[in-house]
């Protein structure tokens, strides 16, 4: 039985000391409805925004938005998981991962990172399961690196949409000194 295609974005778990995971309150651009689950960035501004990832921008990554935020006329406030040791659990975008003994500490890039449903509010951001690689820099963008495949026993690993445990890479989180805001 092959796993259901259903993308929630990044979900956050519990982390490896058993607590909740950190949020922390930014205020956000007023141009961009941001969904649960969505990965975003820090501005110049010191604003959250949509995250870009691309050769200039993959290393402004804040971490993972709680709660819906439509389009608003002005800046408002929002919650993001931004630990940077944070793990979530995402879908890959529907295929079967290459190299299932080999998951850990693999790069993936994202898909469908900006995009969201507004009825639900829910992100529907997956990893992308043809990127998977030990490469991340400005060629090869791939902020996230695979932890474990999850533990859900409906969960098929050898399947297509597997969903497996990630945390943003240092180098591409905004917080760990390496990275600069977007501009």
């Amino acid at each position: 039985m092959a796993n259901v295609d259903f993308p929630k974005g990044f979900r956050p778990i519990t982390n490896f000391a058993g607590t909740a995971p950190r949020l922390t309150t930014y205020t956000a651009v007023d141009s961009v409805a941001f969904y649960e689950g969505q990965p975003v960035a820090l501005n110049g501004d010191g604003k959250v925004c949509a995250w870009v990832v691309d050769a200039t921008y993959y290393k402004t990554g804040l971490g993972v938005v709680a709660g819906y935020l439509a389009v608003a006329t002005t800046d408002r406030t929002v919650q993001v998981y931004d630990d940077v040791n944070q793990e979530y659990e995402v879908q890959s975008d529907g295929a079967t991962i290459a190299g299932i003994g080999t998951l850990i500490g693999i790069n993936f890039g994202v898909t469908n990172i900006s995009s969201g449903t507004a009825s639900t509010g829910q992100s529907i951001a997956e990893i992308t399961h043809d990127s998977g690689s030990a490469s991340n820099d400005s060629t090869t963008p791939r902020p996230f690196r695979g932890i474990r495949f999850a533990t859900d026993p409906k969960n098929e690993i050898a399947s297509t949409n597997p969903r497996i445990i990630v945390k943003m890479n240092q180098k591409n989180h905004i917080l760990t000194g390496e990275s600069t805001a977007l501009s």
